[in-house]
């Protein structure tokens, strides 16, 4: 919207992050304790689905944040850019890492 001055563009971002990660962490633990619940013989799967979700949540807070600033410079209506951006980005990218993630604990 305009709102934001350049010095407070930084700031924003990291109170974004903040906050998912805060939330991450919380949703993290919880999915990763159900996983491992639900399936006791491999506790590396609930380690990587939660610690997945954990950073998927803090990419995609920072991916969120950012990524409208970086269009308005480049000239582009971030109202119109955004959304199909921000949620193809961050799909891919949470996809790639949560297999990464997977593959590297549960080898």
């Amino acid at each position: 919207t305009g709102r934001l001055l350049p010095g407070q563009r930084a700031l924003q971002v990291l109170r974004e992050l903040r906050v998912a990660l805060m939330l991450g962490l919380f949703f993290g633990v919880l999915l990763g304790g159900t996983v491992y619940l639900l399936y006791p013989a491999t506790p590396q799967l609930g380690v990587a689905v939660g610690s997945s979700l954990l950073l998927v949540m803090g990419m995609a807070a920072t991916v969120g944040a950012t990524v409208p600033v970086l269009l308005r410079r480049l000239g582009v209506d971030p109202a119109i850019a955004t959304g199909p951006f921000v949620s193809t980005s961050i799909d891919v990218l949470g996809m790639v890492l949560y297999f990464t993630i997977a593959g590297l604990l549960l080898r």
